[in-house]
């Protein structure tokens, strides 16, 4: 009976393996074009020397500077344990994926659109510290949720293959974006709307 049971779960691994793969380029396209355009915002809010420069000249301290990396390493050294605990009785993990995906889009498309509107600049940083606290948090929650996620739709054979191609995308964006911020540098120099657009641009392509 074991052996049997064991032959079954073999023919259903198979199968679903099958199945993964009818629909591999689908998933990996669907994946591919996610990756794509948060690789456009990565370079703003992730690998960014940018923040650095905005904070110094809103008036942020070295400290205040030097905090930016401390929250993002907090929020994703942490919270994938938290992430993987509240998820851990879900079977399905797109909805609660999607939901974290939108989440941390928004803190960063709505601090864009403040800095649109903001009359005193002394709301800047406060604004920003909770927009970015937020930010780091979701991304913390998103990730474990997001690999489980990609396992359960490519097959073994071809995972590495459909990982390969986010990643690629991702790395075209994130190229693309570093001259986006360049643009809009040179367009407006270094002020508040330029960083208004550098905000809102990322968020809206998350």
């Amino acid at each position: 009976m074991l052996c049997c049971a064991r032959r079954g779960m073999g023919v259903s691994t198979v199968f679903m393996d099958t199945l993964k793969d009818t629909y591999f380029k689908r998933n990996a396209a669907s994946v591919a074009v996610v990756e794509f355009f948060w690789g456009l915002g990565f370079p703003v809010i992730l690998e960014s020397t940018f923040l650095q420069i905005f904070l110094k000249n809103i008036g942020a301290s070295d400290f205040l500077i030097g905090l930016v990396p401390s929250i993002l390493i907090v929020g994703i050294s942490i919270f994938p344990l938290l992430s993987s605990y509240l998820s851990r009785n879900h079977e399905f993990k797109k909805r609660i994926v999607l939901n974290l995906h939108v989440i941390s889009s928004y803190s960063t498309l709505l601090f864009g659109v403040f800095l649109f509107f903001v009359k005193d600049e002394t709301l800047i940083l406060p604004a920003f510290f909770i927009s970015y606290v937020i930010f780091s948090l979701c991304i913390g929650l998103t990730f474990p949720v997001w690999l489980n996620f990609l396992v359960k739709i490519f097959s073994e054979k071809k995972s590495v293959q459909g990982l390969s191609i986010m990643y690629l995308a991702q790395n075209m964006a994130k190229v693309i974006a570093s001259i986006f911020i360049i643009k809009m540098v040179e367009a407006f120099s270094f002020s508040i709307t330029s960083a208004a657009w550098i905000f809102f641009a990322p968020g809206f392509r998350f």
